[in-house]
């Protein structure tokens, strides 16, 4: 058998550290192919008589209560016995039942840095073996709020662990971070992509793992007021950002929206069916998704009064269309009416039976209304129940009401539909009434007809009912919450509520007035110090009431301070490279070493700087856009190490 493929193990010892295990083994091994045969000869050592310790040896992530226990070998022993331990990896040492070296075990204790543990039993006449247990301690990995992921507003980033009294550094130029990298003291500012790396520190402790976060932006798309959908008139829309300072762009050739496109800055009239659009920019990020709205103009359907029905006398129809300007054609004989029809001019008298009249409302740059129908039958002498009576008067009203019907119909033997869609009842169409209040918390017409098997309906009865008032004053939701005198050190969201129902919430941030041409609140909004100083009005509107009170915020953005790492005040004997970091990501800082002032001639901080001598540092941040941060002082004070 050549050398080369022999092996041969002798005299291997291994040590088993807690349980001081001793494992021999002989014996020689075959790598060739061939088939091989080994012969080994075990020999292990009983357990030793030594102290235990609980937890056992490893590595923690947090201090550790340590306590140590002796049972004697000889369980019928009745000697007491005491321990005797190091914490400097040095073997405890009693001597006739005295601690020569190390301390006597009183109980638990205390572990927060690396540590070796020996541990003996002892009493006057007796020492065990020697127990040993090592600690060793890693700080928590950084934890990022928000996560790592792509975000429609500026993120306020808290970079946090679960270690006491540990520090957290980190980078933002994806290199790895070290304790000479930027000190994490409070949450970062970000508006654009970016990849922070964080670590977290303990003096005594090994170094976190290193864990990585990537943030993108695309802001949220534009959102449009009112939503796309079908409607009879001519309107105006809006296209509101949910970040301040983005440019919002659309168009209404199908094509798609980019920076080239048209700007919104004032409402778009909608005056044919057209599909409108959109998207928001901002630098630094990306462009938001494209949003659609589909606003289709259709004609409203024409309004046929009286509704079809059974009647004891000749009636007079009249037609008419909520869509300004349309024309109306119907037909008498059932058919269909078309452009050509007959044009509606005035009221139409209906005097014998089974009279079908049919009607659509026509307007250029509409869609065709849907064709009405109603069928009346005349029968000289029958008698209509009598018409609905409402509980109130039409008319203007402060508050929301409650309307019911006055008629005796349960005990008269006859019923009552209504409707509120401005459509006539009939004895088939409609809400059947069943004593149940009628809720009206915003202008209604309500329509009642009654009607008994065997007789004609009554007439149709309407009643308006205005219901109006002064809207709610807003209430803002600021996040997050810490600000003097609405002075923020990083970017902020608002959530902006009123608690008058069907209110539209709008607002301006240059200081005018909120008007019916102003954005509109759509879930939060988000302002950065990007933005400037914002004069922020929030204003509700409903239509036919009186609009709010302007709530006012004059909102600006302070820089905060720049944070040093090493801090200052304490005195260094070697040379030591100063990291100065900004919370508010992109922000420059400009600093001095000669005791200037270096809003005068400070220099742009871009990397490291050395201190090897006593200096005075001092350093403020600069970001357009927002207030400068104060002027930070730290002093190093260089003492030369001894000879």
């Amino acid at each position: 058998m050549s050398r080369k493929n022999l092996i041969c193990l002798v005299s291997v010892l291994l040590l088993v550290f807690q349980l001081s295990v001793v494992l021999t083994t002989s014996g020689c091994i075959y790598v060739d192919r061939d088939e091989y045969k080994d012969e080994y000869v075990y020999v292990q050592r009983e357990k030793a008589d030594a102290p235990t310790f609980s937890p056992l040896s490893g590595e923690f992530t947090e201090d550790q209560k340590v306590e140590m226990y002796y049972t004697p070998k000889d369980s019928s022993s009745s000697s007491s016995y005491k321990i005797a331990y190091t914490k400097d990896g040095t073997n405890p040492v009693v001597e006739n039942g005295v601690i020569k070296n190390g301390y006597l075990y009183t109980g638990s204790f205390m572990v927060s840095s690396f540590t070796v543990l020996k541990a003996v039993a002892f009493n006057e006449t007796f020492t065990s073996d020697i127990g040993r247990a090592a600690f060793s301690f890693k700080v928590s990995s950084p934890l990022f709020t928000p996560a790592t992921g792509k975000y429609g507003l500026d993120q306020i980033v808290s970079i946090t662990n679960s270690t006491n009294f540990s520090k957290i550094y980190y980078t933002t130029d994806g290199s790895s971070p070290s304790s000479s990298s930027s000190l994490y003291v409070t949450p970062l500012t970000i508006s654009k992509p970016v990849t922070i790396k964080a670590i977290a520190y303990h003096y005594g402790w090994s170094y976190s793992e290193e864990i990585t976060a990537n943030f993108s932006f695309q802001p949220d798309s534009p959102h449009f007021y009112p939503t796309g959908g079908v409607y009879d008139s001519t309107f105006d829309i809006i296209i509101s950002p949910k970040i301040v300072g983005s440019g919002v762009y659309f168009t209404n050739d199908d094509s798609t929206p980019d920076a080239t496109k048209t700007k919104f800055t004032a409402p778009v009239p909608i005056t044919s069916s057209k599909t409108i659009k959109t998207v928001a920019i901002r630098e630094g990020m990306e462009t938001s998704n494209v949003n659609i709205a589909n606003y289709v103009l259709k004609t409203a359907a024409p309004v046929i009064e009286p509704a079809g029905g059974t009647y004891g006398a000749s009636q007079t129809i009249t037609i008419f269309c909520k869509t300004g300007d349309a024309e109306i054609r119907y037909t008498t004989d059932g058919t269909d009416p078309t452009a050509d029809s007959a044009l509606y001019t005035g009221a139409i008298t209906v005097d014998t039976t089974d009279t079908q009249i049919k009607a659509i409302a026509l307007k250029s740059g509409f869609e065709n209304s849907n064709i009405v129908s109603q069928k009346y039958f005349i029968v000289d002498g029958t008698i209509a129940p009598p018409a609905p009576e409402f509980s109130k008067p039409s008319g203007t009203y402060e508050n929301s009401i409650e309307i019911e019907f006055l008629n005796d119909y349960a005990n008269e033997g006859y019923y009552i539909r209504y409707s509120i869609d401005g459509t006539a009842p009939t004895s088939e169409t409609g809400k059947i009434y069943e004593s149940d209040s009628i809720y009206v918390d915003k202008t209604t017409t309500i329509k009642a007809i009654s009607y008994r098997g065997g007789m004609i309906q009554s007439e149709v009865k309407t009643a308006t009912f205005t219901i109006t008032g002064t809207v709610a004053e807003p209430t803002l939701f600021i996040q997050p919450e810490e600000s003097e005198f609405d002075e923020y050190q990083s970017a902020i969201t608002i959530d902006i509520a009123c608690d008058t129902t069907y209110s539209v919430i709008r607002y301006t941030t240059d200081g005018t007035e909120p008007d019916a041409s102003s954005y509109i609140v759509d879930g939060l909004i988000s302002i950065s110090g990007s933005s400037g100083a914002v004069d922020l009005r929030v204003k509700a509107f409903r239509k036919g009431w009186t609009p709010s009170e302007t709530i006012e915020r004059n909102i600006t953005f302070k820089l905060p301070d720049p944070v040093f790492n090493p801090e200052g005040g304490s005195e260094i004997s070697k040379s030591v490279l100063l990291t100065i970091s900004q919370p508010v990501l992109g922000a420059k800082t400009y600093y001095t070493i000669n005791g200037d002032d270096p809003k005068i001639s400070g220099a742009l901080y871009e990397s490291p700087i050395l201190i090897n001598s006593t200096t005075t540092v001092k350093a403020y941040s600069k970001l357009a856009g927002w207030t400068d941060s104060e002027t930070v002082v730290n002093v190093y004070t260089f003492t030369a190490p001894l000879p």
